[in-house]
C-alpha cells in the first residue's frame, strides 16, 4: 500500500498505458506492440522503444500534477551527443568486440554510444548493433529481448516495471555459447542536472581514468568524491568507475524539490560529470576497468562467470520522492 497526499495524485488516471504504434506494429496476444510504449501511474511515466537501439527514452515524476524530469536524452545540439542516445538503456559486459573497440567498464559493453562533453566518453562506454522488439507489455511492465541473435552467442532481456513511485530495471543476459564465458551488466541513466544537484554514494576506490579514458590504476577514494553524505556534483569533469559501493545511492535536486534512491545488486558504479551541461550520469554495473582483457580475464575482475546455457540477472530501482515533505511516499 501506499500513502500520499491526495494533492500529489494525477488527477487524469492512477494508472496508463499507453502503446504507441510508431512504424510497423506487431501482435503479442491480446496486446498490440508497436515500436513505443508508455508507462504511466499516479507517480511516474515512462517512455520505452524497441528498435536498433533498447531503453528508456524518458522518465517522469508527477510534482502535484506535474511532470517533472528524472531521467531525459541529452540534446545532441548541446553535448554531442549521438542523435539515437536514450535516457536510459542496458551495458551488457561480455567477452565479445562488437564494434571492434575495446570498452572500459568491464570489457566490452554493448550499449548505444554517447559522444558527451569535450569529444569524451563516459568510462564504460561501447557500441553494439544490437536490436530490440517489444516481448510483452501491460498496464505496468514493458519486457524486451534481443531480436537477430543468430549471429550472437548470447540473449538478452530488459524489463521496465513500474509500482507506486518506484522504477524496477530487471536486465538478464543468458550464455548461448558452448563454453564457460565472462560477463556482466549494467545501467546507465542520463539524470537531469541542476547548479545544486547533489549525490550520496559512499565508495571505498575507483579506477583512475588516464589521459586515454583508459582506467588502469586502483586508489582509495579522493576526500573529493566520497559522496559520504550528499554533496553537490562536482563542477571539474569525473569520469571513474568507483568501487566498493554499497549498491545504494541518493540523488537529490533542492531547486526541484525531489529526490531519488537508486538500489542495485552490483558492487560497482560509474560517475560521468560533463565540466558543463544539463545531464550526469550515474551508471551501476559490474566488473572492472578492461576486465575481460585483464590478467585472469573477467572471472577474477569482478565479472560472473557462465556456463553453457546459464544466466545472469542485475536488478535496478529508482524511487523518486518530495523532498522536506510531511507526506512522502512510503511502503506499508
Amino acid at each position: 500500500m501506499y500513502m500520499v497526499d491526495p494533492r500529489e495524485v494525477d488527477s487524469v488516471a492512477s494508472a496508463v498505458m499507453d502503446i504507441a504504434r510508431r512504424g510497423d506494429g506487431r501482435s503479442n496476444g491480446a496486446v498490440n506492440v508497436g515500436h513505443s510504449v508508455t508507462l504511466a501511474n499516479a507517480y511516474l511515466k515512462l517512455d520505452v522503444v524497441s528498435g536498433v537501439v533498447g531503453g528508456a527514452t524518458r522518465f517522469d515524476w508527477n510534482d502535484r500534477g506535474m511532470w517533472v524530469p528524472v531521467f531525459l536524452a541529452p540534446s545532441a545540439a548541446t553535448s554531442g551527443v549521438d542523435t539515437r542516445q536514450l535516457a536510459c538503456h542496458p551495458l551488457f559486459s561480455t567477452p565479445f568486440c562488437l564494434d571492434e573497440r575495446q570498452s572500459c567498464l568491464a570489457g566490452c559493453l554493448s550499449g548505444p554510444r554517447c559522444d558527451c562533453a569535450e569529444n569524451r566518453v563516459p568510462v564504460g562506454d561501447g557500441r553494439a548493433p544490437e536490436h530490440w522488439e517489444i516481448e510483452s507489455a501491460d498496464a505496468r511492465c514493458v519486457r524486451l529481448r534481443t531480436a537477430g541473435t543468430l549471429r550472437k552467442p548470447y540473449h538478452a532481456t530488459q524489463a521496465y516495471q513500474i509500482d507506486g513511485p518506484t522504477l524496477t530495471v530487471t536486465i538478464e543476459i543468458e550464455n548461448r555459447g558452448r563454453r564457460t564465458l565472462p560477463f556482466g551488466i549494467g545501467i546507465r541513466p542520463f539524470l537531469v542536472r541542476d547548479a545544486d544537484t547533489g549525490l550520496c554514494a559512499p565508495a571505498s576506490g575507483l579506477w583512475l581514468a588516464r589521459d586515454e579514458w583508459e582506467a588502469p590504476r586502483h586508489v582509495p577514494t579522493p576526500p573529493a568524491w566520497q559522496f559520504g553524505v550528499t554533496y553537490p556534483l562536482p563542477r571539474s569533469l569525473v569520469n571513474h568507475v568507483f568501487t566498493g559501493w554499497g549498491g545504494r545511492a541518493l540523488v537529490e535536486w533542492p531547486t526541484r524539490q525531489f529526490s531519488l534512491t537508486i538500489s542495485a545488486n552490483t558492487a560497482n558504479y560509474a560517475l560521468h560529470t560533463p565540466r558543463q551541461g544539463s545531464f550526469f550520469c550515474f551508471q551501476p554495473g559490474d566488473g572492472r576497468p578492461g576486465a575481460v582483457s585483464l590478467p585472469g580475464r573477467g572471472g577474477a575482475n569482478g565479472l560472473t562467470m557462465l556456463a553453457a546455457g546459464e544466466r545472469l540477472s542485475r536488478r535496478f530501482s529508482f524511487t523518486a520522492e518530495r523532498l522536506g515533505s510531511l507526506a512522502k511516499t512510503v511502503r506499508q
